[in-house]
């Protein structure tokens, strides 16, 4: 129940000269300035619900979070002036360009960096530790859906990344479960203008992500309390709709989806089997 979703960090030539010329260096020699930006993933189908919303690259005006480490001394992050290591991207076009506000670059004795990256930013986000995270129980704006879509990820599968000009990706996969309903004209429901509101029911809403050496490590829900989430609709008169689900197992019998028409009354949906929701 993932998808993949890719940044790139492209090299830039650098124009040193007093005069503003390119000195016509093409090896990765002296500074190299690493820029990211968000691009379409190659996405297997068939492996998340195919709603629009942040399927191959993340949402413009999403804020990412991006810990960078010289290769050579990981023990600490290589931020090069910022007061935190914990350092807050912008999407800031349909592209998927990354912007911070200060150049950086590539550290100067020439070692390769490490990259890790997760989103939706949260400024006291531990990469080595545990996250309380929880999803909006209103996710009927997309603003709320997308605040929801926890995803980590990191660049050449944790390893080193040498000094280069090429883009280098970081794919960051999906942690929580996507739930997309498709609702279809029947009995009792000849029309489907007359629904309100389409809620998912009986989950729990609170979780803990912990994270170890900078990567996902697992994800628990927290106590047993559960909450109806409302779900966004992309589609013309709730055809279709989907909100972000903490995984989780909903037993059998439970209503799982619960239908509010304006004219109709109400219809449920219980489990005929046992529910696992995975990331």
């Amino acid at each position: 129940m993932k998808r993949r979703i890719y940044f790139y960090m492209a090299s830039a030539a650098l124009l040193l000269t007093a005069c503003s010329q390119d000195d016509g260096r093409t090896d990765n020699s002296g500074q190299v300035e690493i820029t990211l930006s968000a691009q379409t993933a190659g996405i297997k189908a068939g492996t998340r619900a195919e709603t629009t919303v942040q399927t191959a690259q993340v949402a413009k005006d999403q804020h990412v979070g991006v810990y960078i480490y010289d290769a050579a001394t990981t023990a600490t992050t290589y931020s090069q002036g910022y007061t935190k290591p914990n350092l807050d991207y912008t999407v800031s076009d349909n592209e998927g360009t990354l912007t911070i506000g200060q150049t950086l670059y590539f550290p100067n004795d020439d070692n390769g960096i490490k990259v890790f990256a997760y989103t939706p930013y949260r400024e006291n986000w531990n990469m080595n530790g545990i996250n309380s995270f929880t999803v909006s129980s209103n996710q009927s704006e997309v603003t709320a859906y997308k605040a929801s879509d926890l995803m980590m990820g990191h660049a050449n599968g944790g390893s080193t990344v040498e000094r280069t000009k090429a883009p280098i990706p970081i794919t960051l996969d999906h942690l929580f479960s996507k739930v997309t309903i498709k609702l279809v004209k029947g009995a009792g429901l000849d029309d489907l203008k007359t629904v309100d509101y389409v809620y998912i029911k009986n989950t729990i809403t609170s979780c803990n992500v912990t994270t170890e050496n900078n990567l996902w490590k697992k994800t628990e829900t927290v106590g047993t309390t559960t909450t109806d989430i409302t779900v966004g609709t992309f589609a013309e008169n709730f055809s279709e709709c989907s909100a972000i689900v903490v995984p989780q197992k909903i037993a059998k019998d439970k209503v799982f989806i619960q239908v509010h028409t304006n004219t109709n009354g109400t219809f449920n949906y219980p489990l005929p089997a046992d529910l696992t929701l995975e990331k």
